[in-house]
């Protein structure tokens, strides 16, 4: 599944606001590590965001691909869920 990574740039002048494409990451780890760097990069007074997006369609075949259970041992509790 493809995860995008989007730089919204909201117009302080009107209501209007751009939407630019900065990257596409294969996890959605990778996808934040990517989040996390363009944040960083950008000025603190800025009112620009960074949001992270999904295919819908792609979604859909990804979980249909993913039926076998697992269980995951934790610290303080048992996590029950499907692979991912």
């Amino acid at each position: 599944m493809k995860y995008t990574l989007v730089k919204v740039v909201n117009f302080t002048f009107s209501k209007t606001r751009s939407v630019h494409v900065i990257k596409e990451a294969d996890s959605i780890e990778e996808a934040m590590k990517y989040k996390l760097g363009a944040e960083m990069l950008e000025a603190k007074d800025s009112n620009n965001t960074f949001e992270i997006l999904i295919n819908v369609d792609t979604v859909f075949d990804y979980i249909h691909q993913q039926t076998e259970p697992v269980t995951t041992q934790g610290s303080s509790n048992t996590v029950k869920g499907i692979a991912v």
